[in-house]
């Protein structure tokens, strides 16, 4: 018979259970695969299976014989039994021969001898007690023999309502004083400078929060600090309360009728507000209270235009409006002054300055019934425009304004006033008022 012969060792075993499981015997499961002159053997054939101490051997320490041996496409396996006796820690080998099953020919040996690895000395479990072993211990390599030890700790260890890794800060269901938290499902904590939660997409970072506290969404640059960025559309369902600095390149807002979308508050005062009938208060008076118009503006302070300014509808103003162009622009009245006009008792009585807010005065003329007014700033290219009262009341005055010294940081306007209905010279009027636009 030309046969030939390949196994597969089977060790029904289970490495490191605990001694005081139910025994599992010393017996192993052998695999083979089996050749009858060059083909997968089928049939009936008996196997010998000698235990040697040496690959080598010639008296075997046992030998178990299976006869009729059912072989299906080259295919066997046998439940092989030496006890635990042999099994020391030295190395043993088996050796395999065969013959046919209907034959009494001698077997056949299949070489070489096969050595059994470590792993059937798992058997040895069932015998431990006479190695010391206590209850709950393991059974563990330690480089030379197998010998009985504690179980490693897990990596994980059970906290209230809760898991913790052991080697790490990773902390879920429960709370990093092991007690149980309402309010917290994840807890991660991670050393300074370290980023304690990100998560990916396709490799692109889509959720991060920062070592400062802060959190992106989407990607894009550090968060502040203890604050949010967004690299996408945001759509804010709910109420929106934000106490820091917020960026945001476009903001679509939008709130169901009778409520007001928008309120934007400063040291607990309202700054601005967007009403339910579309209008807009600036300020701190509350809209509830002095509603603006309906979808108009309604500005509780000083208000200054920069730009060009185009009102389609009426424009009412209860406070001083500063028109802050150029004095060469058109536009508001730039200043204003009222005065008492003569070659003596010149005064101011009261003015305002546009331009520049520095004080308009008025000096004594050299001539009768002259006065000076000294303007901060150059009025070139400005109209300006006069009205006089004489002291009397009832006598018309004329006052003649015209431009005086032009160019450096102040400017004059000379007045003359004049009795209209005498033609002639008064010595003051009690007050002259020059507009300049």
């Amino acid at each position: 018979m030309n046969v030939r012969f390949k196994c597969i060792f089977m060790w029904m075993l289970i490495f490191g259970f605990h001694v005081s499981a139910a025994p599992v015997g010393s017996q192993f499961t052998y695999q083979g695969s089996l050749t009858d002159n060059g083909s997968p053997a089928n049939g009936e054939y008996d196997f010998q299976f000698e235990l040697l101490n040496d690959s080598n051997a010639n008296n075997p320490i046992q030998v178990l014989l299976f006869e009729n041996i059912e072989v299906s496409r080259g295919l066997f396996a046998v439940e092989l039994d030496y006890g635990a006796g042999p099994f020391s820690g030295d190395d043993y080998f088996i050796r395999v021969s065969v013959r046919p099953g209907d034959s009494l020919d001698t077997y056949t040996v299949l070489l070489p001898s096969q050595r059994i690895n470590a792993t059937p000395y798992a058997i040895q479990t069932e015998f431990l007690d006479d190695m010391g072993a206590s209850s709950g211990q393991v059974l563990k390599f330690d480089g030379t023999d197998w010998a009985p030890a504690n179980e490693a700790s897990s990596l994980w260890s059970d906290r209230t309502n809760g898991i913790a890794y052991n080697n790490g800060n990773v902390l879920i269901g429960g709370s990093n004083n092991n007690q149980v938290s309402t309010d917290t499902s994840l807890f991660i904590e991670s050393s300074a400078g370290d980023s304690p939660l990100r998560a990916r997409v396709n490799g692109t970072t889509k959720f991060q929060i920062h070592s400062n506290g802060g959190a992106n969404i989407g990607g894009g640059p550090l968060a502040p600090d203890n604050g949010l960025y967004v690299t996408g559309d945001t759509a804010v369902n709910a109420d929106l309360d934000v106490s820091g600095l917020t960026n945001l390149d476009q903001t679509f807002v939008s709130a169901a009728n009778g409520v007001n979308p928008l309120i934007v508050s400063i040291n607990g005062q309202f700054a601005l507000q967007v009403v339910a009938n579309k209008g807009v208060s600036v300020g701190a008076a509350n809209a509830n209270v002095i509603p603006p118009p309906s979808g108009g503006l309604y500005v509780n302070g000083e208000t200054e235009l920069n730009q060009k300014t185009t009102i389609t509808d009426d424009l009412e103003i209860s406070g001083d409006a500063k028109h802050s162009n150029a004095a060469n622009a058109y536009g508001f009245a730039k200043a204003g002054v009222s005065f008492s006009c003569g070659n003596a008792g010149s005064l101011v009585h009261d003015y305002f300055n546009n331009i520049n807010d520095s004080p308009i005065t008025v000096s004594n003329g050299n001539n009768f019934g002259a006065c000076v007014i000294n303007i901060p700033f150059s009025y070139q290219g400005l109209f300006f425009v006069t009205n006089a009262e004489y002291n009397q009341g009832a006598v018309p005055i004329l006052a003649n304004c015209n431009q005086g010294i032009v160019g450096g940081g102040t400017e004059v306007v000379s007045c003359r006033v004049r009795d209209m209905a005498a033609d002639s010279n008064i010595v003051t009027a009690s007050k002259v008022t020059l507009m300049m636009f």
